[in-house]
């Protein structure tokens, strides 16, 4: 469907979730599976449910979880109906981030501050207290090359590419878990290859 309510632009993002399309420009637009306009996430401001500017969303038990890195907050809403439920505020600014159940993982590359102790690129706590981290994982320096899709979540679990092991690991709330490796013999680099990087 197109219509002045649903003009897409540059597409930034694109989720299914339970027979809906969720697509991120600067707005959030919902489509059913026959391609008609559902409802727009558009209300820009700094309001109660506004935003300046959307950098990342995820959709986890029925809420949209947008994260506004102008204001540093996250605002969630009903994915059935797109209307706003809360806000949370957060000390620090981060890229990326997704929610799994109650827990929030963030990807904080290049974003240091004073905030959060230590230099780990994943950071792990919850909704409910998005500012006590729990667990922190991968340190910066080493894991400090953003490539496109290095850190995502899908299907309820979130995963980290580490592009010099050629690993995929899977991140839980209180534990990493290697999960794929690619192993391409001889031309796999050698740790001493690694720490030279």
């Amino acid at each position: 469907e197109t219509s002045t309510n649903c003009l897409l632009g540059e597409v930034q993002k694109m989720l299914f979730y339970k027979s809906r399309i969720f697509i991120l420009t600067k707005e959030i637009y919902c489509f059913n599976l026959e391609g008609k306009f559902l409802y727009a996430i558009n209300n820009k401001g700094k309001g109660p449910g506004e935003f300046i500017r959307i950098d990342n969303m995820c959709i986890d038990n029925d809420k949209i979880y947008i994260y506004d890195n102008s204001q540093w907050q996250i605002l969630s809403f009903d994915a059935n109906s797109g209307n706003y439920l809360s806000s949370i505020k957060l000390k620090y600014s981060v890229p990326k981030l997704e929610c799994v159940d109650d827990y929030l993982f963030i990807d904080r590359s290049h974003f240091p501050n004073n905030y959060v102790k230590g230099n780990e690129r994943i950071l792990v706590s919850t909704l409910k207290n998005p500012n006590k981290i729990l667990f922190k994982y991968f340190p910066e320096k080493k894991y400090e090359i953003n490539i496109i899709n290095q850190f995502y979540g899908y299907n309820k679990q979130i995963y980290f590419t580490d592009s010099y092991k050629n690993q995929l690991y899977k991140i839980h709330s209180n534990k990493i878990e290697k999960y794929f490796f690619l192993d391409f013999g001889e031309n796999n680099l050698t740790d001493e290859e690694e720490s030279s990087l």
